[in-house]
Parts: structure tokens; C-alpha cells; sequence
């Protein structure tokens, strides 16, 4: 279940960039977002990632959101994952 792409490019039909993941799969249209403290603490960084995700999830992704602690458990990344590959089966 390797990704399609890290830092996978999200565009609309007209060329516009929706946004960037962090790992992407392209054919269920899944995101995974890996959040570090620093980087999305700050408010600014807040705002942005809900404005970013808001319009991936409006184009038809799934965003998932990781953070540091999520690393500690090795079977809740790809279990998250698997089933929302499986969820975008049935869709």
C-alpha cells in the first residue's frame, strides 16, 4: 500500500492547485497528511490546512491526518489507510 507520490500535486480541471499531500493515492483519491507540531501549530498554518483541505475534500478526497504520536502505534497508519482505500472502493 506505498503511496502513488509523496507531496502528490492536487489540480482542478482548469490547471488550479487544490493542493499539495504528503502521501497520495491517486486512483481512491486519498491523501495522508503527516502534522509536526511546529510546521501546523502556529494559527496561520491552522487556517491554511483547513482552507487546503476543505477544498480537496469539495474535488472528491479524503484527507487523513496523522501526527507524531500516530508513529508510535505501528498498526493504526496502515490500518487508516487500508480502510479508507476500502471505503473509496465502495464508493
Amino acid at each position: 500500500m506505498p503511496p502513488d507520490a509523496l507531496q502528490l500535486e492536487v489540480r482542478d480541471e482548469d490547471g488550479y492547485l487544490l493542493g499539495i499531500g504528503d502521501l497520495g493515492w491517486s486512483v481512491p483519491r486519498l491523501i495522508a497528511e503527516a502534522d509536526g507540531r511546529g510546521p501546523h501549530s502556529a494559527p496561520e498554518a491552522v487556517y491554511a490546512d483547513r482552507r487546503r483541505q476543505n477544498r480537496l475534500v469539495n474535488a472528491g478526497w479524503t484527507v487523513l491526518r496523522f501526527t507524531w504520536d500516530d508513529t508510535l502505534r505501528p498498526d493504526y497508519i496502515p490500518w487508516t489507510i487500508r480502510q479508507a482505500i476500502a471505503n473509496a472502493r465502495h464508493r
